[in-house]
């Protein structure tokens, strides 16, 4: 097999969603419906918006990119807004780790550290103090 056809015969299947142009906008348009949600305190409304827009990025990006991770803290936001600190924290750590082991961002960065506070939060007002 020529080294052309190999590697396109190795071409995965999710990277034709990558160059999908309308899922990337119906991810972008997701997310923004979430956060203008929860600026208007809509939050059992604005988790299905960003449940939308985590299906996309997954499909587009794949879950260590900065846009999923940053659709990820936001569903962390809107679920422990709703009261459910206990189903936010796994998610929560999940985030900050994935930020603390991205090229892009790594440890000292400002999202890192604040997805850190996030799980400090969370875990405070879980009562582990």
């Amino acid at each position: 097999m020529p080294p052309l056809s190999a590697a396109l015969s190795d071409f995965d299947d999710r990277a034709v969603e990558f160059f999908d142009v309308n899922l990337v906008e119906a991810a972008n348009m997701a997310e923004q419906e979430a956060l203008h949600r929860c600026a208007r305190g809509l939050y059992h409304t604005a988790l299905p918006a960003v449940e939308l827009a985590l299906s996309a990025r997954l499909k587009t990006v794949g879950s260590k990119a900065v846009q999923t991770l940053r659709a990820e803290r936001l569903k962390v936001l809107i679920v422990s807004f709703l009261g459910r600190a206990d189903e936010a924290l796994p998610i929560a750590r999940a985030v900050a780790d994935a930020q603390e082991a991205s090229p892009a961002l790594g440890s000292t960065h400002p999202k890192t550290l604040g997805a850190r506070s996030l799980v400090a939060k969370i875990l405070n007002k879980l009562g582990h103090a």
